[in-house]
């Protein structure tokens, strides 16, 4: 006989494994504060190499177009690097805020169906504790 409460149950447990389980479990396996130090870290790498990448093109345009060739170390911080320090701190910082903000509610809402899937796993247990009562009584 189909038993249908149980395979309600090893459905939404099996639901949660294909959708989110894999991620949940990568996520929750490290304290919050970690991983958004990760995920931070990682946003402010990329965000570097972008801003690299567009003092490169910076340095070459003005290279190009001015002949501007720096005599001093001063005259190369003025022309190729100034320029580009304060956006640099200013989007590190707007990007390490919303790197945070997005994190943080990616791992809550990781924790909470990590809980309804544990809750879900001791209701299956309980379930199939009590039928295998029923058929020691029987």
């Amino acid at each position: 006989m189909v038993d249908q409460n149980k395979i309600i149950l090893m459905t939404k447990l099996e639901m949660y494994n294909k959708k989110h389980g894999n991620i949940d479990r990568e996520r929750c396996k490290y304290f919050l504060e970690d991983y958004i130090y990760t995920k931070n870290f990682i946003t402010r790498i990329y965000f570097s190499l972008i801003i690299l990448f567009f003092m490169s093109v910076g340095a070459i345009k003005i290279l190009t177009t001015q002949l501007i060739i720096p005599e001093s170390l001063e005259q190369l911080m003025d022309v190729y690097v100034n320029p580009y320090i304060l956006p640099w701190v200013s989007g590190l910082v707007i990007y390490t805020l919303v790197s945070s903000w997005v994190h943080t509610k990616a791992y809550k809402r990781s924790k909470e169906r990590l809980k309804i899937y544990r809750k879900t796993l001791r209701e299956l247990d309980a379930y199939e504790d009590k039928k295998e009562e029923l058929n020691e009584d029987s």
